[in-house]
């Protein structure tokens, strides 16, 4: 169950979003369950301003099994919307898939984007080295036509399937596993790949603890600033803004 973000228009797409704990127990559940099928999207505001402006996009995330907020700005919003969620880094749900994977012997397979900056047999052994017990399988997806992609790597049992390409691509490609018989868990990471790999080394912990870590992404990635620009200074005036409409309507109303 989903809604949409303010009274006077339909400024942005609201999801409904885990906890943390929430978020490792339905995983948990959905691997023990044969035939579930939970597609995580890892909500940021550059989903939301996505899903704004496209509609295929904005269907899609709306099939997603269960979304957790991966950017401070989505905290925020839930937050002023008094439904209040702990924030969950993208980055740090894979890392506890992982984790879990090899304490629990779940199989993973990796789908990576094959022009990206960590491709298959760098992931793979970087994962063989990190991982020893792991149970994991992978392969490169060239990004053109991936609608249409079909996988020939479909586990028989529950499997989790990892994603790389970043949004859209990795949620188009997730949601079409669904139709092709996949169960398990399926998440799109996107860069959190290259934190594993060390392709692009991941901020402080006390960075991300406040939030700011789009400042050390930004220098070690400067190509990302408009997509950070957009993340820390567009969605949030767009709310803020949105927001106070909404207390001088209801104020009017009132009177």
């Amino acid at each position: 169950m989903s809604r949409c973000f303010g009274k006077l228009s339909s400024v942005f797409y609201q999801p409904d979003l885990c906890s943390p704990d929430v978020a490792r127990c339905r995983i948990d559940e959905a691997m023990r369950e044969t035939g579930e099928f939970l597609r995580i999207a890892t909500v940021n505001p550059e989903f939301l301003l996505l899903a704004r402006s496209n509609e295929k996009f904005r269907a899609v995330l709306k099939q997603a099994d269960m979304c957790i907020a991966d950017g401070v700005g989505v905290a925020l919003m839930a937050r002023l919307m008094h439904r209040p969620v702990q924030r969950y880094a993208g980055a740090d749900l894979f890392f506890d898939i992982l984790d879990a994977a090899e304490k629990e012997g779940w199989s993973v397979h990796f789908f990576c984007r094959a022009d990206g900056l960590s491709q298959w047999h760098t992931v793979q052994r970087v994962v063989r080295e990190r991982y020893p017990q792991l149970q994991v399988t992978g392969e490169d997806v060239r990004c053109e036509g991936i609608e249409a992609y079909s996988s020939s790597s479909i586990h028989k049992a529950p499997a989790i399937y990892i994603a790389n390409f970043g949004a859209p691509q990795q949620e188009y490609f997730l949601e079409a596993l669904r139709a092709q018989g996949a169960t398990g868990v399926a998440v799109g990471v996107g860069g959190a790949v290259d934190f594993l790999t060390g392709a692009v080394p991941r901020a402080p912990r006390w960075m991300r603890r406040w939030g700011v870590e789009w400042i050390y992404r930004t220098i070690h990635q400067p190509h990302r600033l408009g997509k950070m620009l957009r993340s820390v200074v567009v969605f949030p005036v767009i709310i803020i803004y949105n927001r106070v409409l909404q207390s001088i309507y209801r104020l009017l109303w009132r009177q």
